[in-house]
């Protein structure tokens, strides 16, 4: 008897579609917990998130042409995690002590600060043309908050 509904159970058209979309959403689902970590942005996803959305927005400028981006950092993403302060005093001799606070074996972070961009270099076809530099370099400056004299803007061969 337990053969036999089990079998009609499997030939139900709409029992198996639901059976092979879980199968997939678990596949889904391990999968990118092992291709994204433990979904943290590293300093490395952020920078070249940063490079290719200025190499989307440099191509649509006119007179640009095939654009590339290579931005460097000087430091990576920092935390500021939360602390407990305690201090402890024994025969005139005071002592702090400064340890994380844990939630659940994890520090607490109270901020993030993002790398610090040190460096911009773009390679273009249009680099020959001022007024397309000067466009490349102003917006490469408004979108990045960096200082002119960190961009490097050279022709493509």
């Amino acid at each position: 008897m337990n053969k036999a509904l089990f079998n009609k159970i499997l030939q139900n058209k709409i029992f198996r579609y639901v059976v092979i979309t879980f199968i997939i959403a678990i596949i889904i689902i391990v999968l990118s917990i092992i291709f994204n970590g433990n979904g943290k942005t590293t300093s490395t996803d952020y920078v070249t998130n940063l490079e290719n959305k200025l190499e989307s927005e440099l191509k649509d400028i006119k007179g640009v042409g095939k654009v590339s981006v290579l931005i460097t950092v000087s430091s990576y993403n920092e935390q500021e995690i939360a602390v407990k302060v305690s201090t402890t005093s024994s025969n005139g001799i005071t002592e702090t002590i400064t340890e994380p606070v844990l939630v659940g074996g994890e520090p607490i972070v109270l901020k993030e600060y993002p790398p610090k961009i040190t460096g911009v270099l773009i390679i273009c076809d249009g680099a020959d043309d001022i007024r397309t530099l000067y466009q490349i370099q102003s917006l490469t400056v408004t979108l990045l908050d960096v200082n002119v004299n960190d961009i490097e803007i050279l022709k493509r061969k």
